[in-house]
């Protein structure tokens, strides 16, 4: 079972049944953790933390994980810390790779028959979106930010790339006006004599 959750590093040490549903206890093999204030690798640990998490079907059969999200003390700062599963993010009642396969249901359906399908309410389906990439204008944010809670909002490329071009432009434009400014000695000095004959021949 263990090689069909196919999580690296992810033990599978338990299989329940309940509902329909396969319950998988799971741990995590690395016995150790590093601490995100100081980065410090500890193997002291402090407490044990189980829950449940639901993940991608097996067989078409619906699949929940329960693990345990370790707290470590760190010898160096000496204070207790949560360690960071690479699969599922902190706080989150589903993995990282099901939240994906629910995005791109939603790009490919409609939020209502996701749910449906996935035995999920529609608010549960919109908390699995978590990014949303818009332009620069910020008109649609609120109404993100309302309808993905759990999203960050991030520019889109395009306009990154488009305002990164703006200026660089925007700078050889300035540049070219204060070389244009100068005279031929101040021209020399300041931008070297092949800069300084091209502004002054206009080629």
């Amino acid at each position: 079972m263990t090689k069909l959750l196919n999580l690296p590093g992810v033990i599978v040490e338990k299989i329940q049944e309940a509902e329909g549903t396969l319950i998988l206890s799971v741990k995590v093999q690395k016995k150790t953790a590093n601490c995100p204030r100081c980065s410090h690798t500890s193997h002291r640990l402090h407490q044990n933390q189980r829950h449940l998490v639901r993940d991608l079907p097996i067989c078409n059969r619906e699949v929940m994980l329960y693990l345990n999200r370790r707290r470590f003390k760190c010898d160096y700062c000496k204070k207790p810390f949560s360690e960071c599963l690479d699969f599922v993010g902190y706080k989150k009642k589903f993995t990282h790779r099901y939240a994906h396969a629910i995005t791109k249901q939603v790009i490919h359906g409609d939020v209502i028959n996701v749910a449906k399908n996935n035995k999920l309410t529609e608010e549960e389906v919109l908390s699995q979106i978590e990014e949303v990439s818009m332009d620069m204008t910020g008109n649609y944010k609120s109404l993100v930010q309302k309808l993905y809670p759990n999203a960050v909002v991030t520019v889109d490329r395009f306009h990154i790339t488009k305002m990164v071009n703006e200026e660089l432009n925007k700078a050889r434009i300035d540049q070219k006006k204060t070389a244009e400014a100068l005279n031929g000695k101040e021209r020399a000095k300041l931008f070297g004599r092949d800069v300084a004959c091209y502004v002054s021949t206009g080629e």
